[in-house]
């Protein structure tokens, strides 16, 4: 009676069965959530959480970056940036 149409298991109204939820990747029931990035991660996303807004260092909205050596610097490494001396050429016409 009044659920014509439909296997009998009745969804909202006063049923007593609450509609399933979806995640922010529009899966039903499904597990992905915002991150710390802004981000629709975990669950089925493909995205892992708070990888998007990490720096070089694992920082969450860190300052660390990639070097002129190759090297995470900056930020919270404890390290300083590397000097490439062989990328900057200085001549003496410059200063004249």
């Amino acid at each position: 009676s009044g659920n014509t149409g439909n296997s009998g298991a009745g969804i909202g109204g006063n049923t007593g069965n609450k509609p399933c939820k979806t995640d922010c990747n529009g899966d039903p029931n499904g597990t992905a959530t915002i991150d710390n990035c802004g981000i629709c991660a975990g669950g089925n996303t493909g995205n892992i959480p708070n990888e998007s807004c990490k720096d070089c260092n694992g920082d969450l909205d860190g300052t660390a970056t990639i070097d002129e050596c190759g090297e995470c610097t900056g930020g919270n490494t404890g390290t300083e940036a590397c000097f490439d001396s062989t990328a900057f050429k200085v001549y003496k016409r410059d200063f004249e």
